[in-house]
């Protein structure tokens, strides 16, 4: 510690803090990768390395320290790129070890509860949950991402407690804005139901937004509802922004459409050739290997008002026969069905706002 105060004023989770920041490689003060003054946050909502969070909770205010932390409390094996690092220019290997200077400006409120803030406080808090997932998605982190969008989305809350018409404008943008990148994470994962849910959640808001259409359309082509790939397709196109990857949506439609076209003429051609067991003779004679029935003695003549001798049995065993045949063939589809949905495209390329 460089610079002790009266400890008497430390902060807790959920605090506001005031700080000055500088980070540096370890024994590489020239290599500075983040520059922070007068830097504001909460204790514990993930703005700071955990790292700095735990060095903030034992100093007091007025205090400034130096701290050196392994990499398992700053980047970890992600690391961090050169041009991620605000007020600084030098990349963060993977497990690097850091060194900080800190200084512990003021200790502030408690972080209000999300159903008690005022609009201007959630404008506040969700714009900065908002950034820190959009960082944590540009370091290819999406299950924190995926957390921070989810936080962002609860301090905005739902419109009855958005205020004004200025608030709820920006609110409503950062809801859109936040619900976008969580699709975005989502389809980054792999999980397109996520992915579709919260895409689902934009158009309600917004039948005309561009990120929205564009990922509803790479979804339902990704699992196959071809139909609703189509409609998204077709909303896309009479956007004046409509980006090019319309054009690259139609060719993967008209793919599987043709792909699926194939798939049915194999049905068809499978069950066109299914043979029920017997073939029909050819000529007036006896088939070469047909199986001749003795004569019936006199007296067994089949009565032909009975069930059994009667056309119906031979209907109902036909029909029972066919129906097995359909039966299989449903089984099969659904088979086949599976590589499709199975089929996918790719969950990257998206990026945030």
């Amino acid at each position: 510690m460089i610079n002790p105060k009266d400890a008497s004023k430390r902060p807790i989770p959920t605090q506001k803090v005031t700080l000055d920041l500088k980070g540096w490689l370890k024994g590489k003060k020239e290599s500075v990768f983040m520059q922070e003054e007068n830097l504001t946050c909460y204790i514990g909502d993930e703005t700071l390395l955990p790292g700095v969070e735990l060095a903030l909770r034992m100093m007091g205010e007025g205090e400034v320290s130096l701290i050196r932390m392994v990499g398992r409390f700053g980047y970890q094996e992600r690391g961090r790129g050169a041009d991620l690092s605000p007020g600084g220019d030098v990349a963060v290997p993977a497990n690097a070890t850091l060194e900080f200077k800190v200084a512990l400006r003021a200790v502030g409120d408690v972080m209000p509860e999300p159903g008690k803030m005022t609009p201007a406080q959630r404008i506040e808090f969700s714009s900065k949950k908002k950034a820190l997932g959009n960082r944590r998605y540009k370091d290819r982190a999406f299950p924190p991402a995926i957390k921070a969008y989810k936080e962002a989305l609860t301090f905005i809350g739902s419109a009855s407690g958005w205020g004004g018409e200025e608030e709820k404008k920006a609110l409503r943008k950062l809801k859109i804005d936040s619900e976008n990148n969580l699709c975005a994470a989502h389809l980054a994962s792999r999980d397109f139901g996520k992915a579709r849910d919260a895409a689902l959640r934009v158009f309600k808001i917004d039948e005309e937004n561009l990120r929205c259409l564009e990922r509803l359309a790479k979804i339902y082509l990704a699992t196959n509802y071809l139909a609703k790939a189509e409609s998204m397709i077709h909303r896309l196109k009479k956007l004046p922004e409509a980006s090019s990857r319309v054009e690259v949506f139609e060719k993967t439609l008209e793919a599987k459409r043709e792909l699926e076209r194939k798939k049915k003429l194999a049905f068809a051609e499978k069950f066109k050739n299914l043979s029920f067991g017997y073939e029909e003779s050819s000529g007036g004679g006896k088939a070469e290997d047909e199986i001749v029935l003795p004569p019936l003695a006199d007296g067994d003549n089949i009565d032909k008002s009975s069930f059994f001798g009667s056309s119906w049995a031979v209907y109902l065993a036909f029909g029972a026969l066919v129906g097995a045949v359909l039966l299989g063939s449903i089984f099969t589809s659904q088979q086949i069905d599976m590589y499709y949905k199975l089929a996918t495209v790719r969950g990257g390329g998206c990026s945030v706002a």
